[in-house]
């Protein structure tokens, strides 16, 4: 059923086209969202609906103040109890002020769960036809009562398909989406952007449709014109729209001056184009958070209690410190040793302050909002600071987003400028890496802000809770995400009663309660959910007094001392709570934790932690990701196969380091130990193989020079110095005769160059070949070499991993238990841990 959803364009299915245009008509679509798409279908539109947000909210715009907004949860997370309270909002306002009757409604679950979707656009078809709908002269339109065989397959099919939909990857970004009351982006673009509106209508006529393919910022690449045409999203425009037309777009003139196209040089290289529109962009960027510091930050101190004042403006000040600082550094980036990506690199954990801002933002702007609503002189105020700001264009919500939408552009202009790159070019590695750097810092955001609605939704339950026997203490925040709620029936074994229970499932506990209200339950009994499993060996439906209770499944006590019936409406409701119990246990014991001997266990970590293995950071608020009781690294759950053995870390780990952005883009390097004494590196590197060396930071170093090279070479260690010019922008060095823009380029040199010319003493062919820590792999298909500096493979052969760079992308470098070494494709092998080096020649798993 779910293909014919997806492929079936033949179908009776325009209502719920009818009803999305209605929907857009009143302003509550816009009308490049996604369910207006040519190849649009019935699940766009319905997720929308589900948590009754948007009905509530279409409620208010069609008669404004029929619903108090205060009692709407606007960011239910797809909890299922906070959207059946707002369905039921929405269909209680229906009768009471539209005037709809029973038989016009829908059942909240049938919305939620989407069992019969045609009814729901019934409701709406006579939503649009009451007189207060018409009274805006917005045309409605009628639904049919019945429906046709076509159209069941179409709703039906929804059950099985929003479960699948509800499953965003990390990359979907659920911050910037923009929402119809919203207008973040275009604020976002008219603050931070420029526009020529006298050539770019001309100018677009030479590209193509795929223009609007890609999700990044579009340059103008002609000599003759030296302008911008603003991002387009993939989410944003049709693929089939005509040529974009930027001429009817607001110009932002009253935060940059632009100079006439005749003063710009005559050659520019494509990736010039996207240089200057970082520094530009950036530039009024930094103007945005000074503006909104000084005309509302600071004036309204004194009229906000401090407390509120905290909420709106948070981290402002943070932020307008750091990109005043960022923007000097990028302005450099023509200097000698100056490079873009280390720039990024550099201050990445410094943009890591934008997930407690984007965590913050809902409230911030519903705190302004709220503050508005209740005091009209506050409001007047708001208004005029407003209008003495930007003449009243942007309100002063609309300007506190324009961070969010900052932050998560930066990696798309490391994207085009890596496009623009020549792939020979030295710097074309580091681009990539600061791009995987933005990306990652980007996902930690979006994750942080993720985290805050589940904490938010978590909290409102518990407050809702009544007779929690537990101590205050005892929190549910304290048992991990809420991954699913619902009501079912529960008989205990040891009880001849079959229950009515409310039920949520969280990462680390079962929540037995009763429900009293909509939004109110009583705490009946918390399941440890490590200690119990999942019995669906009788899975067929069974007759019961309730008839709409006839799928079950039994929870079983790992020690069979207790099992729980719990029965439920639907198969499908059924799949749904068996796959959450599921996650949960496969979250507290993944399965790849048997394959090591780190005793992880699932932790909340207070503060940003890179993950040991990936150098990535974990991401969210709570429990996010797996720490080592007894070496304490912390990994990803999908890094825990690749984390090593549990103690070969514990000397020389850099994971508990306290570094800068330098050192930090160092630590996934094998040779990279972070800080170690020349003493300790003697001891490390005496009883390994010649050729074998490490980078280390010296400690306590006096001078500018806070690195150092250790190699062991013909039995005995040497220890090297790496010098620099300057504590930013200079070289590095270990001699006058050759200097390098940053560590890994001297170390890669010096892994194909002798270290002779440096060093007299040395032999000829004295040069770094094995670095300190090496990934033991296995090979999981055939390779055979192309070129000279290929290594050969065979399935099921181990080898040992010595580089991650120096070649290609997707390339790493290696060697077999015969001493050759050479590249090879990294989807070519498993990594199987790190490699354990006890002697000077063997290695062991």
């Amino acid at each position: 059923m779910a293909t014919a959803l997806y492929t079936d364009k033949d179908t009776n299915d325009e209502l719920w086209k009818e009803c999305s245009k209605w929907l857009t008509r009143w302003g509550m679509l816009r009308a490049d969202h996604r369910a207006n798409w040519p190849d649009a279908c019935i699940a766009d539109l319905a997720n929308i609906l589900r948590d009754g947000v948007l009905l509530c909210k279409l409620l208010n715009k069609i008669s404004p103040g029929c619903i108090d907004m205060k009692n709407v949860n606007l960011k239910p997370a797809m909890a299922q109890f906070l959207s059946l309270h707002n369905i039921e909002l929405f269909l209680k306002t229906c009768v009471i002020s539209f005037g709809l009757k029973d038989q016009d409604l829908f059942d909240p679950l049938v919305l939620f769960e989407l069992t019969n979707f045609h009814k729901v656009l019934c409701t709406l078809s006579k939503l649009s036809l009451t007189k207060e709908a018409q009274k805006s002269n917005i045309l409605g339109f009628t639904a049919q009562g019945v429906k046709t065989k076509e159209e069941d397959v179409i709703y039906q099919s929804l059950k099985s398909v929003y479960v699948r939909t509800n499953e965003p990857s990390w990359l979907q970004f659920t911050i910037p989406c923009p929402r119809p009351e919203d207008r973040e982006e275009e604020v976002y673009d008219d603050l931070c952007y420029v526009t020529f509106s006298t050539c770019l209508p001309e100018v677009c006529i030479i590209f193509p449709p795929v223009l609007y393919l890609s999700p990044v910022y579009y340059f103008v690449a002609c000599l003759f014109c030296f302008c911008y045409i603003r991002e387009m999203p993939t989410n944003a425009r049709g693929m089939n729209d005509p040529i974009y037309d930027v001429a009817g777009e607001e110009i932002y003139q009253d935060l940059c001056a632009l100079r006439p196209v005749n003063e710009q040089p005559q050659t520019f290289e494509k990736r010039d184009f996207v240089i200057k529109e970082l520094l530009d962009t950036e530039k009024n960027y930094v103007e945005v958070l000074a503006k909104l510091k000084r005309n509302f930050m600071k004036p309204l101190a004194n009229q906000m209690k401090p407390q509120d004042h905290e909420v709106v403006f948070y981290k402002i000040y943070d932020l307008h410190e750091i990109h005043l600082a960022f923007y000097r550094e990028l302005t450099r980036f023509r200097d000698p040793g100056f490079r873009l990506s280390s720039i990024f690199m550099n201050w990445r954990e410094r943009f890591l302050v934008y997930g407690g801002y984007c965590a913050n933002l809902t409230r911030a702007t519903n705190l302004l909002q709220e503050l508005c609503d209740c005091d009209e002189n506050f409001n007047a105020t708001i208004v005029a600071y407003e209008k003495e700001d930007n003449n009243g264009r942007f309100k002063l919500r609309d300007v506190l987003s324009v961070p969010m939408q900052r932050i998560l552009k930066y990696h798309l202009l490391l994207e085009k400028l890596i496009e623009n790159t020549d792939p020979n070019d030295e710097e074309c590695n580091d681009l990539r890496r600061a791009r995987e750097a933005m990306l990652d810092v980007a996902g930690f955001i979006n994750e942080a802000a993720r985290d805050s609605e589940h904490l938010a939704v978590i909290q409102n339950l518990q407050e809702n809770i009544v007779e929690w026997y537990r101590s205050p203490d005892h929190r549910l925040v304290n048992y991990g995400r809420l991954i699913k709620d619902g009501e079912m029936k529960i008989k205990a074994h040891d009880d001849q009663k079959i229950r009515n229970r409310y039920v949520f499932i969280f990462d680390k506990c079962i929540l037995i309660c009763k429900q009293i209200k909509v939004r109110q339950f009583a705490f009946r009994n918390i399941i440890n959910i490590s200690e119990y499993h999942v019995d669906d060996t009788h899975n067929r439906a069974v007759l019961s007094r309730d008839a709409r209770f006839c799928y079950h499944f039994h929870l079983v006590k790992n020690d069979n001392v207790m099992v729980y019936t719990i029965f439920v409406r639907t198969l499908e409701l059924k799949q749904q709570m068996i796959k959450a119990i599921n996650d949960a246990l496969d979250n507290i014991h993944p399965a790849a934790i048997k394959r090591t001997n780190h005793t992880f266990e699932l932790q909340t970590f207070n503060g940003p932690v890179q993950c040991f293995h990936c150098s990535k950071y974990l991401r969210g608020l709570i429990y996010q990701g797996y720490k080592c009781g007894v070496c304490g690294i912390g990994v990803h759950k999908h890094c825990i196969a690749h984390s090593g053995r549990c103690g070969s870390h514990n000397h020389h780990s850099t994971s508990d380091l306290v570094m800068n952005g330098a050192d930090a883009c160092l630590r996934d390097k094998l040779w990279f130990v972070g800080e170690m004494d020349r003493s300790r590196a003697q001891n490390e590197l005496e009883r390994r193989e010649n050729g074998t060396f490490l980078v280390r930071i010296r400690p306590q170093s006096e001078d500018k020079d806070k690195y150092a090279l250790s190699l062991k070479t013909n039995d005995t260690v040497k220890h090297m110095k790496i010098c620099s010019t300057g504590e930013h922008e200079g070289k590095y060095y270990l001699s006058l005769s050759k200097f390098f823009s940053n560590i890994e380029e001297l170390v890669l040199n010096y892994q194909t160059n002798s270290l002779k010319e440096n060093f007299e003493r040395l032999e000829e062919n004295t040069k770094l070949l094995w670095p300190y820590r090496q990934l033991l792999a296995t090979v999981i298909r055939n390779f055979e070499p192309t070129e000279i500096c290929h290594l050969p493979l065979r399935e099921g052969q181990i080898i040992y991993v010595i580089g991650k760079e120096g070649y290609r992308e997707g390339w790493w470098k290696g060697r077999n238990d015969r001493q050759e070494s050479g590249f090879f494709p990294s989807n070519a092998v498993r990594i199987d841990g790190e490699a354990r080096l006890n002697t000077s020649r063997h290695f062991t798993q």
